[in-house]
């Protein structure tokens, strides 16, 4: 084997063994999801994770994936992280794998083609830009999750309406002009049932 092939057999094998901690999440997010869980009283589901990353990495999912009577589908379209996630996700028999960009004009094709059922259990959405547009999308095709893991943008104050506006070519780059403020996702959600639960 040669040194590239040796050097990424040991970042597998490392993220591999990072896998089994408790929480991988950035702010504590899995144990917060898994007490909602809990306290409702789920105890098989289907997760969506759009924008999953390596499957690992802040992570607020893995850890429902690698539940025995738990499905779902992670979709990531960065190719390095799409191959550690799919690695990682081998695991687990009852997780689909989607290497593509989600839009606000895809997502519903794509939910169609993986057969997901339109009542999720748990979505988590952080692509890091337009993904208010994505989940009105998902519910005005009658998505409906049980629950909601959203990022928003931190940066925006409530009682302010922020959202990064859907530009076929805008991508994150690495600064705060990401996403919508906490005030845009509450309100664009509430005409679908939904509350403002947590903000973590």
């Amino acid at each position: 084997m040669n040194e590239n092939t040796v050097a990424k057999l040991n970042e597998l094998y490392h993220l591999y063994e990072k896998s089994k901690l408790a929480d991988n999440s950035y702010a504590n997010e899995y144990s917060v999801l898994s007490d909602i869980v809990s306290r409702i009283g789920i105890e098989k589901g289907y997760v969506i994770d759009v924008a999953a990353s390596d499957g690992l990495t802040q992570s607020c999912t893995l850890g429902f994936f690698g539940r025995k009577d738990w499905s779902g589908l992670a979709v990531e379209m960065d190719p390095n992280k799409f191959y550690k996630l799919s690695f990682l996700y081998s695991d687990f028999p009852n997780a689909k794998l989607a290497r593509t960009r989600v839009t606000p004009y895809n997502i519903q094709s794509l939910l169609e083609g993986y057969e997901t059922p339109k009542n999720i259990t748990l979505l988590n959405l952080d692509i890091d830009s337009y993904d208010l547009f994505v989940i009105e999308a998902m519910l005005k095709s009658d998505y409906k999750p049980m629950i909601i893991s959203m990022e928003i943008n931190e940066k925006i104050p409530p009682g302010i309406f922020f959202t990064v506006n859907y530009d076929d070519e805008h991508y994150w780059q690495q600064d705060h002009f990401f996403g919508c403020s906490i005030e845009a996702a509450a309100m664009t959600v509430r005409p679908y049932g939904y509350i403002l639960y947590k903000l973590e």
